[in-house]
């Protein structure tokens, strides 16, 4: 993943924090030291209270609710299809740009999938409100 993209972000959200590509995202946005003001981890109610090192700031994961996307302007989902169908247009009327790793919006003709190492250059002029990612791999 090509993280200048996300560089001049302040708030961002992650779903599925605690899952295996959560906390590899998370290690490489502490890696290419991408920063953000304000940084929400959400995963599921088994999850909640959790402590996770980022970028020597302890956060704590919350619940993904439908108020978890409140001045958030980029959330990245890493959770099933079934979780992302029921968050993705709560964070989208929100005003957030969702980053999607599921295949729930990837064959969609409306909503851009891209690696940013291929056809990341679409992201200059991109004012759609879904990004789709071929799968978590590419992550």
């Amino acid at each position: 993943m090509k993280f200048s993209h996300l560089e001049g972000i302040e708030s961002f959200a992650l779903v599925g924090a605690t899952g295996l590509v959560g906390q590899e995202l998370l290690d490489l946005l502490c890696e290419h030291k991408i920063k953000f003001s304000k940084i929400k981890l959400l995963a599921s109610q088994n999850s909640v209270g959790e402590r996770v090192d980022f970028a020597g700031e302890d956060l704590i994961i919350e619940e993904l609710s439908a108020n978890s996307f409140d001045g958030v302007e980029v959330a990245f989902f890493c959770v099933p299809n079934e979780v992302t169908e029921k968050f993705v247009p709560i964070a989208i009327s929100k005003g957030c740009l969702v980053i999607d790793d599921s295949s729930v919006f990837r064959q969609k003709s409306d909503v851009a999938l891209i690696v940013p190492e291929v056809n990341g250059d679409i992201l200059k002029d991109f004012s759609g409100k879904i990004i789709s990612i071929p799968n978590c791999t590419t992550t």
